[in-house]
């Protein structure tokens, strides 16, 4: 496996907390290496790395597996009572959203230095993130894409700002007014 990446990457992950998502945990493995960041993670990436095992051991290989990967796994969901303002504006934006990529937005938002590494891109919208890196990975059988992501928080502001103008202007309306 060949991993391309610009060489500005490394530095800056130097002392970085970088979330992963479970597409995303053997291309850690190979970035760890060359790495001084602290891969974390949400909980139902742990589920969802570890679905699909067909027996305790292979279950346990793939949990061992992450744990020398993730040196934390944030329990986010204790914060969620006060991102009540964020979780609006981010079902506004996303609509339909799973839960574990809603907590990994939740995460950026509470740590804004922090990375989430992921190659799911229609998941996560530069309308409140930025792509600050990608990371080709040649497989030999395939060439994938995974990008590292910090949630913007001029962009964060600036769709606040948008939603709260729009549902102003809807609690404005006279009654029976459709426009």
């Amino acid at each position: 496996m060949n991993l391309l990446y610009t060489p500005t990457l490394a530095t800056s992950l130097n002392s970085a907390f970088v979330f992963i998502d479970t597409c995303t945990l053997i291309a850690a493995f190979s970035l760890i290496q060359n790495n001084d960041c602290a891969f974390c993670s949400v909980g139902p990436v742990q589920f969802e790395f570890t679905r699909g095992s067909d027996d305790i051991n292979a279950y346990t290989d793939r949990l061992n597996y992450m744990n020398t990967l993730v040196s934390s796994i944030y329990p986010i969901e204790r914060e969620l009572e006060n991102l009540k303002n964020f979780t609006v504006v981010l079902q506004k934006i996303k609509g339909t959203i799973s839960y574990t990529d809603f907590l990994m937005y939740c995460c950026l938002y509470k740590f804004p230095k922090a990375y989430l590494l992921t190659e799911n891109h229609k998941d996560f919208t530069t309308e409140i993130l930025e792509r600050r890196y990608i990371v080709t990975i040649d497989t030999d059988k395939e060439i994938r894409h995974q990008a590292f992501y910090q949630i913007s928080l001029d962009k964060f502001k600036k769709a606040e700002a948008a939603f709260a103008k729009s549902s102003l202007s809807r609690k404005q309306k006279k009654p029976g007014e459709v426009f």
